[in-house]
């Protein structure tokens, strides 16, 4: 068992290693390569220019769904040229068929660029109680048809797949690239003079509300997050983000927001937060609470003893294995170089499912939670010692896990939990 335990542990290190180098991901139809070969500002003659003069381009911003991939809302460009009815070139469409969950499981998140009647779109989201806006651009006629006719392409197949990124290549930063590639570089020039907030600080305004959601996601995610160095070009992953910027954006590139639907004042699902949210004391409470009742249990009351501490380091076990299939097999980048697969890692799976019988493998249990307790303890003193290398920030993630790993190795450790559980089962049958 101890030879297993530390061949798990060197396997898991190894793996770190060899995620913190896989590389860069390579995009599939990629925003700005297809940008750079297919958006075009040209010359114009003057009855060209009444027409494409009277065409409207608007940003489109959906306020978040009930869905956890509609909890950040959503962008699109609406186009209406004269005697059409108004068409929305959207970025989010996605299928649930053709192998969508295997390819999703393993990176592969193929979006497509479709087409839509804005009338269909604001119908949609009238039916779901979300709020559609659109913030038409004050772009130059030349401007507007490079956009009109790089959308055209860009929703043609095969030109309309692309590889979904959550933060770099997403519905909202597609719309962000061509709106700069419509001001030859100039909305970009001026955002990243602004500074921004990372993505794991943004992403904690919308998730506060969801522990569960906030944790996990917060758990599986390294240190791609924790981008400090962030602009508001980066931010603007998110739609009322990209919003805000285009509203603000010193070169006069929009100046109303027109309302399609208007759930403001009757949408019952709760606003992001003004600032980034943390957790980590909530969950600390929660990490003594449940070590409080493995304390007074593990005795008095074994069954749940059994029950929390089977059903808890199961949950984290799993967790951890997927952590490190994700990091291993996938093209997740974002899962890449985490520190939290040192202590959160499919040992926990091999100690839920030996807590059943606590009893009969104190010995393995705990090696399992000394290695823990130590891989926490040592990811501690080299987050202090070497920041620059170990930048995660993962404290939410650290500090509760601390008193868990701590209290388990102590009650293995004092004897508390002992191998005499079996023999005195047999001597009561016995007499």
């Amino acid at each position: 068992m101890k030879r297993l335990s530390v061949l798990l542990v060197v396997l898991l290190c190894a793996s770190c290693v060899f995620c913190a180098s896989t590389g860069k991901l390579n995009s599939q139809n990629a925003s700005l390569d297809m940008l750079a070969t297919h958006f075009s500002i040209q010359e114009m003659d003057d009855s060209e220019r009444e027409f494409w003069d009277k065409t409207v381009i608007s940003l489109i911003t959906i306020t978040k769904g009930d869905p956890v991939y509609e909890w950040f809302g959503h962008s699109a460009i609406s186009v209406e040229v004269p005697g059409s009815e108004s068409i929305t070139y959207n970025y989010g469409y996605f299928s649930f068929s053709d192998g969508f969950y295997v390819n999703f499981a393993m990176g592969r998140l193929y979006y497509l660029c479709d087409a839509n009647y804005t009338r269909y779109e604001i119908m949609n989201a009238h039916y779901y109680g979300r709020t559609l806006t659109e913030t038409p651009l004050n772009l130059t006629p030349e401007q507007k048809k490079a956009v009109v006719q790089y959308l055209v392409f860009n929703s043609t197949p095969p030109n309309n797949t692309y590889l979904y990124h959550y933060y770099a290549d997403n519905c909202a930063t597609r719309v962000r690239d061509i709106i700069d590639y419509a001001t030859d570089g100039q909305f970009s020039a001026w955002a990243k003079e602004i500074k921004g907030q990372s993505y794991r600080k943004n992403n904690s305004r919308t998730l506060a509300y969801s522990l569960f959601w906030n944790w996990l996601l917060d758990f599986l995610e390294g240190d791609y997050l924790d981008n400090d160095d962030a602009t508001l070009w980066e931010e603007m992953y998110l739609p009322h983000k990209l919003q805000q910027a285009v509203l603000d954006y010193p070169g006069d590139l929009a100046d109303t927001v027109v309302y399609r639907t208007d759930y403001r004042s009757t949408d019952p699902r709760k606003p992001d937060f003004e600032e980034p949210q943390s957790y980590t004391l909530k969950l600390l409470l929660i990490s003594l609470a449940f070590c409080a009742v493995l304390f007074v249990t593990y005795r008095k009351v074994p069954v749940i003893y059994k029950i929390a501490s089977c059903s808890v380091f199961v949950f984290l076990g799993l967790a951890g294995s997927l952590l490190l299939f994700m990091m291993l097999f996938t093209t997740h980048d974002v899962t890449w170089n985490n520190e939290n697969i040192l202590f959160i890692n499919p040992l926990l799976l091999v100690a839920g499912i030996m807590s059943v019988k606590a009893g009969k493998h104190r010995t393995g249990l705990r090696r399992i939670w000394l290695i823990l307790l130590s891989a926490v303890l040592l990811l501690i003193a080299f987050k202090a010692l070497l920041p620059g290398v170990f930048n995660q920030n993962n404290w939410s993630i650290i500090i509760p896990f601390i008193p868990i790993a701590g209290v388990n190795y102590y009650l293995f450790k004092s004897g508390r939990i002992s191998g005499s559980e079996g023999s005195a089962g047999r001597k009561k049958k016995s007499t």
